[in-house]
């Protein structure tokens, strides 16, 4: 397992700062743990380079049409970057599917507290540090929620912090990380490097990206489920 300070002082290495056997002073380790965290940070905001969505249980108080989250919210969890419309209801045991809208959509209904079983449609308000999500209709009586969302990639609390992440994902991290080191240095990343770098974040958006499943109408399906080219012709 690798840790931050492990990861720094390969990226160093690979832009020829630092010495097989030597260690770095400890004001590059703070400045590159500080470049590791905002590129971590920025690395956040790419969708696919999330491994996976996280789903989470809550629940939907009856008249209530918007809940804070985020850490010390109404959902008590990290705050997300972004809730997916994957996200969905439950009442007895059947899932109700809800649709993600955007601001504009959203004030434009013109009464938001209008009551019914469940919500068919959600805004999420990405403010800080709590973000907000908006339910329209306004559930009349408790029911469960399951947010699905990706939230922000673990930040490094010190150079001994272990990284716990997927498979093939270190190497990504390190040669951006050289790629950012490089810059504050005053020197160019080897071109090696930067093709690692490349093809690594490649690699797991490759990965990572979700598996879109094709469908054909079903008024175009035929026999053993193989069309007949000229069957619409007249």
């Amino acid at each position: 397992m690798s840790s931050a300070g492990d990861v720094i002082n390969s990226a160093l290495r690979s832009i020829g700062q630092l010495a097989e056997g030597e260690t770095p002073s400890s004001d590059t380790s703070a400045d590159c743990l500080d470049l590791l965290n905002e590129m971590l940070d920025s690395l956040s905001n790419e969708r696919l380079m999330a491994p996976y969505l996280q789903e989470e249980t809550f629940s939907l108080t009856g008249g209530t049409a918007s809940y804070t989250v985020g850490t010390g919210g109404v959902f008590n969890t990290t705050r997300p970057i972004k809730v997916d419309d994957a996200s969905y209801t439950v009442l007895n045991g059947v899932s109700y599917p809800l649709r993600g809208i955007n601001k504009a959509q959203y004030d434009s209904i013109p009464v938001k507290t209008t009551e019914m079983t469940f919500p068919s449609v959600f805004y999420y308000e990405a403010s800080y540090p709590l973000g907000r999500i908006y339910f329209y209709e306004v559930p009349g009586s408790t029911i469960s929620f399951r947010m699905v969302s990706w939230k922000q990639q673990t930040q490094m609390a010190s150079l001994a912090t272990d990284f716990s992440i997927q498979p093939g994902e270190i190497r990504a991290i390190r040669a951006n990380l050289a790629i950012e080191i490089a810059s504050q240095f005053g020197v160019e990343a080897p071109q090696s490097v930067r093709i690692t770098a490349i093809q690594s974040k490649r690699n797991l958006k490759r990965v990572n990206g979700p598996n879109d499943v094709l469908s054909m109408p079903t008024s175009i399906l035929r026999r053993l489920g193989q069309g007949n080219i000229y069957g619409d012709i007249t």
